[in-house]
């Protein structure tokens, strides 16, 4: 009888040993899955995120865009704006290690301390093609998200485009931001920030 209890215990031991053991690796595994799933770069010099099979990056020139006692600017004018602290360049990198497609989006962040109106102010982005850039947003003025979007892309910021990779490279852009030409400015001393955010992560089935 003795000897039945300690078997009953020696596999009660067991089992639990084991149920501990499938918890942790279930835990290990989620974690891995979420870090290969998700990346945020947010206003900062260089975001990295970096897996067994991809390495994503996000790295700005400067710490963002901010204008500041200007006016009004024609669109056509403000596209070629090109003094210091016109326009902001940044760079979406991704390194791939076999098959696998990575989608991203990039945003602007409004500064809080902004004191201009939302449709005061006109975004243009452009995408680095060789030694020249391309139109990927129009002019457009701010437009906040009214949700968040499925990368995590937040509410409130303005989503300014979308893009995907399969392959390692280094995707430049520019930003041009200006208040435009028809606002009617009730102040002085009026400004607007924003900060240039990335999220994105890998496409799965």
């Amino acid at each position: 009888m003795k000897k039945k209890q300690e078997e009953e215990k020696d596999q009660s031991g067991s089992l639990y040993v084991s149920i501990i053991a499938v918890l942790i690796l279930l835990i290990a595994i989620f974690g891995i899955s979420f870090a290969t799933i998700k990346f945020t770069g947010r206003g900062e010099e260089s975001n990295t995120i970096r897996t067994g099979t991809l390495r994503m990056t996000y790295q700005e020139s400067t710490n963002g865009i901010h204008i500041e006692d200007a006016l009004p600017t024609s669109d056509d004018v403000g596209k070629k704006l090109s003094g210091v602290g016109e326009y902001f360049d940044f760079t979406v990198g991704t390194t791939i290690s076999g098959t696998a497609t990575i989608a991203y989006e990039v945003s602007a962040e409004k500064d809080v301390n902004s004191t201009l109106k939302d449709d005061q102010v006109k975004l243009y982005l452009e995408k680095k093609q060789g030694a020249t850039y391309e139109e990927v947003m129009a002019p457009k003025v701010f437009t906040p998200l009214t949700k968040e979007t499925t990368w995590g892309t937040e509410k409130g910021t303005m989503l300014l485009t979308k893009g995907t990779s399969t392959h390692t490279e280094n995707i430049g852009y520019r930003l041009r931001m200006w208040i435009k030409q028809d606002a009617i400015l009730d102040g002085v001393g009026l400004s607007f920030t924003v900060r240039v955010n990335v999220k994105g992560g890998v496409v799965t089935d």
